[in-house]
């Protein structure tokens, strides 16, 4: 069977639309690879900020426990890099929300794309 050219375009579009999609998708894939390093990072210099604020203030007993009043000085020290491992670690799920919806366009593309086959 014969395809004319008002048939070809959209299969063409089609198929640019799904490359497109998937070039989205590796993007994001990207963009994850370099936001978890972030969290790894921004968790490291939380870590050390904690350490820097016992040798500061002074041993604690125990995990840090923002009810006890004992650990008050060393979670303040800390407050700030804590803050940043927090919003690295909601780029990370952001991201991840976007590559599932990305993902989803992407297969919603394929289906078209084989469904005109």
């Amino acid at each position: 069977m014969k395809t004319t050219a008002k048939q070809a375009a959209p299969r063409a579009l089609q198929s640019t639309q799904q490359l497109a999609a998937l070039l989205s998708l590796g993007a994001l894939a990207l963009d994850l690879w370099r936001a978890e390093l972030a969290v790894k990072n921004a968790r490291a210099a939380y870590l050390q900020k904690i350490e820097s604020g016992i040798r500061l203030h002074g041993e604690i007993e125990g995990r840090l426990n923002p009810d006890n009043p004992a650990h008050a000085k060393v979670i303040k020290h800390s407050a700030e890099k804590y803050g940043r491992y927090q919003a690295a670690r909601r780029a990370v799920y952001n991201i991840k929300r976007r590559m599932d919806t990305a993902g989803r366009n992407a297969a919603r593309h394929a289906a078209i794309y084989a469904g005109d086959e």
